[in-house]
């Protein structure tokens, strides 16, 4: 049952983006400024990135803490005995510089984490 909760929260999560999308529109449909306009729009941009970066690095992180007897990058920095903040800005360090080509202080560990690597760079050229 905990699990089938887990995923109704998630869900609704997920419906709450959907609604910031229509909240977004009509914030920039009601904007008639010429000043303003350029700073909404560079507002939603910023907006989408975070959380799109917000969900990677939450992901990012998942993987690299992951129980396996594989070495993570989790591992490699340490971030184990880490606190969370530590951890949450490492990972969402770590989703950010993906825009910009990565980093080398993070770096994947194992196969699964360099697929991930892989695949979060080639979706940001749909992006």
């Amino acid at each position: 049952h905990l699990s089938m909760s887990t995923r109704i929260i998630r869900i609704v999560r997920l419906l709450r983006l959907v609604r910031m999308q229509e909240i977004m529109t009509n914030v920039t449909e009601r904007i008639q400024s010429e000043a303003l306009g350029p700073v909404v729009q560079v507002s939603k941009v910023t907006i989408v990135l975070m959380t799109l970066s917000h969900f990677t690095g939450c992901l990012w992180f998942a993987i690299g803490a992951r129980d396996t007897s594989e070495t993570t990058w989790v591992q490699v920095g340490g971030y184990q005995t880490q606190g969370v903040e530590a951890q949450y800005l490492a990972s969402l360090h770590w989703a950010l510089t993906q825009f910009s080509g990565g980093m080398d202080e993070i770096y994947p560990a194992s196969p699964l984490e360099r697929l991930f690597a892989v695949l979060i760079g080639l979706s940001i050229f749909v992006v």
